[in-house]
This record gives structure tokens, sequence and C-alpha cells, in this order.
């Protein structure tokens, strides 16, 4: 696709990105970024504040196009377009549990509503957030903060995407919250592959990691957790 800077080309292959650069305008914000994604699993996108983790997430997403200032070059290769992006705050305090996660089915108009709750507890069971269907008619905004976060991550895998982007999602939960999140996270990514946008080397370790290190507009370093942490090149 020709761009007002340059080419970026979306090939076929899950995941692989060569010599990815991005630029809000005169403001680079990654160059050169290679990063190989394994179907299954976690990375860890780690790196200081105004790295590039968020930009990086949204390229990855497809969501660049809605941004004409942000000029994207490189190739990224990705075998699916089955790709989920969930923000910090993407919630809809309006709706029940149930609401918004049949709202992301794009075939609920063919389910009956029994084929619906079918599906949902199944994905309960699937992402060890079982505590969460005796809550499906609860509203959203009478939730806590880590119930509303599992929520999100529900709803981005109940259309079972190959990859969920996740954008700090450990961010200000209580340890109880912090805990119940990465068991969800552990077991998605027994199904899909995710990246985990985060600040905190502790998710990383206890998720068992892979650590991409994003730092001056390119990866660093890529390694398991444990190695990155003890002995970081």
């Amino acid at each position: 696709m020709e761009r007002a800077c340059g080419t970026w080309s979306r090939l076929l292959g899950l995941a692989s990105l060569r010599n990815l650069a991005a630029a809000y305008g005169e403001r680079a914000v990654l160059q050169d970024v290679s990063l190989e994604l394994p179907a299954r699993g976690v990375l860890a996108l780690m790196g200081p504040g105004g790295a590039g983790k968020s930009t990086l997430l949204r390229i990855l997403a497809g969501m660049d196009a809605a941004q004409p200032e942000l000029v994207v070059n490189g190739e990224l290769e990705l075998d699916t377009a089955d790709v989920e992006l969930v923000a910090q705050r993407a919630v809809n305090y309006v709706s029940t549990v149930r609401e918004n996660l049949v709202s992301a089915l794009t075939n609920r108009s063919r389910l009956t509503r029994l084929e619906q709750d079918e599906l949902l507890r199944r994905t309960f069971l699937r992402l060890g957030v079982g505590s969460l269907a005796a809550r499906r008619d609860t509203r959203m905004v009478e939730l806590d903060a880590g119930e509303r976060r599992l929520v999100a991550i529900v709803r981005a895998a109940v259309r079972r995407p190959a990859l969920v982007l996740l954008d700090e999602p450990s961010v200000g939960l209580d340890p109880t919250g912090r805990a119940a999140l990465l068991e969800c996270v552990r077991q998605l990514a027994k199904h899909c592959a995710v990246v985990y946008s985060t600040h905190n080397r502790r998710d990383a370790l206890e998720l068992g990691a892979t650590v991409a290190l994003l730092s001056g507009g390119t990866i660093q370093e890529v390694a398991p957790a444990d190695r990155f942490f003890s002995r970081p090149e």
C-alpha cells in the first residue's frame, strides 16, 4: 500500500515484523523494528514511557490507517486478520456483562439466546474466569476494576482471534485483581498469541513470557523473562 512517505506492506505469513518504522509527521517513534511472534504464548513488550509500545500495538491491530498523521514503513507478515486490541479503558459502563460480550459476536443475530449463553459459558471456562458467569447480568459500572479488565479480555477472546494485544492491562489493579488477570492471560495464551505491553517485570516473569525490550525506537533485546531479568544483554 502506498503512503505519502513510503510503502507499508502486509504480507501473508503470524507474525513477522521487518525493518518497521513509524513517525508522526517529523517525529520518529519506531525505527528499524524487527520481531517474530509465535502462534501461541505471551510476548511481553517492555520499555520506558514514550518508547512507542502503544503505537506498535496499534500498527499490529491494523489501526494505523485510521491515523493519517502516522506514517508507517516496513513489512508486517501476518497470517490472519483476526486481531483484537484491548486498551486500558476498553469498557462500556452502560451495558451489563452479558450485553457487553454478546455485542462482540459478529454472528449474534443468527444465534438464539441459549446459544449465545452457551458460547459465553465455554469462553469463561476456557479462560479460567468462571466466576464471571454468575455476574453476567451485572452492569459493568458495578464491577471492580479487575473484573472490568477481565470482561474486556473475554470480549476480545470470544471471537477466537489468532492474536490479542493487551495495553498495560494490570495497571492500577489490586493484588487479587492482578492475579486473576494474569491467570486469564495464561489460559488465553494457550489458544493464541498474546502481546502484553507492560512496565511490570513481575507480570512478565509470572506469565513465563518472552520479553521484547523496546527502547530508542527499536527492539534492543528479545529473551525469556527469567534470562532477561537475570542477565540483560
